[in-house]
């Protein structure tokens, strides 16, 4: 059986106490391309058994602009209707959010830029506090 990377698990380990007993939370999971963020966010989708919502799924193309309409349809039911917290993933995760007037209420920065050694930073708020977690390349 795979084990997930401790970098993983200890953010995993972090959101337990926000997201004990599913409240309708959004959090964004941010980073720069290829660092893996999305398979943090399906890591984490499925450990809580929450909606994942990959922002890159919502491209419309020949335009490259993302669907926001569509977007914060399926948050917005997430929230108010099924009451559960919802992972929304992607580069620029935060204006994307901030172009549908969301604010989300947890973000993880997934910065791997070292990818020989893994060893991820990872930057996580929740409303004025920050958390960073692994190792830091100067860029956060």
């Amino acid at each position: 059986m795979l084990r997930p990377l401790p970098e993983y698990e200890l953010v995993e380990k972090t959101l337990i106490p926000v997201l004990y007993g599913l409240p309708p939370k959004i959090v964004a999971i941010d980073g720069m391309n290829g660092t893996g963020k999305t398979t943090l966010a399906r890591f984490l989708a499925h450990r809580f058994n929450c909606t994942l919502l990959e922002t890159d799924l919502f491209i419309s193309t020949p335009a490259v602009d993302y669907r926001f309409e569509e977007m914060g349809k399926i948050i917005a039911r997430r929230i108010t209707q099924t009451k559960k917290p919802i992972f929304v993933e992607g580069v620029a995760v935060l204006r994307t959010l901030s172009k549908m007037a969301i604010e989300p209420d947890f973000h993880i920065y997934w910065d791997n830029i070292n990818l020989k050694i893994w060893a991820p930073a990872v930057l996580i708020c929740l409303a004025s506090s920050c958390l960073s977690i692994g190792q830091n390349f100067g860029l956060l």
